[in-house]
């Protein structure tokens, strides 16, 4: 035995095999078991790491085998796994087509929710208010009575005035306005609003030709039981024989009685004045007159 080496007593026996004893600090090979046994855990160190590598090479080569089995041209790609998941299938390529992989389908994006705009309030126009002009037409026509721009405006406007009512009933047309006799005829007269609703509203030179378009007839429709009623627009109708019944009905809200039949409205003053049967014209207008029949100078009113 050599210096270096212990003795045979001085050996253990460890499991499977023998090694030396450790030497103690102050023994001569203390440095030389050492280093032995830092050689050992590197040795032994270096095999766990070779054979977790190699282990790992194994997995790879193993998963890259199955890849290739799965995409074989004559076997259809099908792993089962120990889960029980399976891989779907795909049909086999026809011919003249080349194989591709299946490709996942793409999700089509979503139309963006479309947002209703907010609905601008509608302005409904007040509805426009009938006048009191306009409600009588309707009412008289609904009676059976059209409006007429030259017979029976006094009336109406006895109407607009107040002083002839309407109900609504046909029998407002066979009111009594004006009773009572003339100076033609004994005979009584019963003037009905009928009656003067179909009256003219200018008589004109009707009292010389025995009044033919009057309106108005006596109880024994006599030859002389003819008669006009003027001023029913002021609420004071009376029997007239035609010569001073004259309702001007280029007046507004259908006119009134301005007297003599020679009489006549001004368009340019709107007032009325004295033109006789020649025709003269309006002081408005510059003419002077001498007969102090008008006013200030101006158009006589009535």
């Amino acid at each position: 035995m050599s210096d270096n080496q212990l003795p045979e007593n001085e050996c253990l026996s460890v499991g499977y095999a023998l090694r030396p004893r450790r030497a103690s600090r102050g023994h001569p090979n203390y440095k030389e078991t050492t280093n032995m046994k830092s050689i050992e855990v590197a040795a032994k160190r270096q095999n766990e790491d070779d054979t977790d590598t190699s282990a790992k090479r194994k997995k790879v080569n193993g998963a890259e085998s199955l890849i290739d089995e799965l995409y074989d041209e004559n076997s259809s790609p099908n792993l089962n796994t120990s889960s029980g998941s399976s891989i779907r299938k795909t049909p086999p390529a026809s011919k003249g087509q080349s194989k591709k992989a299946p490709t996942p389908k793409e999700k089509t994006p979503k139309a963006p929710l479309k947002t209703k705009s907010p609905k601008t309030p509608s302005i409904k126009e007040p509805k426009k208010r009938k006048t009191k002009f306009e409600r009588i037409n309707e009412k008289l026509e609904a009676l059976g009575v059209m409006p007429d721009p030259y017979n029976g405006n006094c009336a109406r406007a006895a109407i607009y005035r107040g002083s002839i009512k309407l109900t609504g009933n046909k029998s407002d047309l066979d009111q009594v306005v004006l009773s009572g006799t003339t100076d033609n005829c004994s005979h009584n007269f019963n003037a009905t609003l009928r009656q003067l609703l179909q009256q003219p509203d200018y008589a004109g030179l009707d009292y010389e030709d025995g009044l033919q378009n009057a309106t108005v007839f006596c109880d024994e429709n006599c030859d002389e039981g003819r008669t006009y009623v003027t001023h029913i627009c002021s609420g004071s109708p009376s029997f007239d024989s035609g010569k001073f019944h004259n309702h001007c009905n280029a007046c507004k809200l259908f006119g009134k009685c301005i007297g003599d039949y020679r009489e006549a409205h001004c368009d340019m003053c709107g007032k009325h004045w004295f033109t006789g049967m020649s025709g003269f014209p309006c002081p408005c207008q510059g003419e002077d007159s001498d007969d102090g029949y008008y006013n200030n100078g101006g158009c006589l009113v009535i």
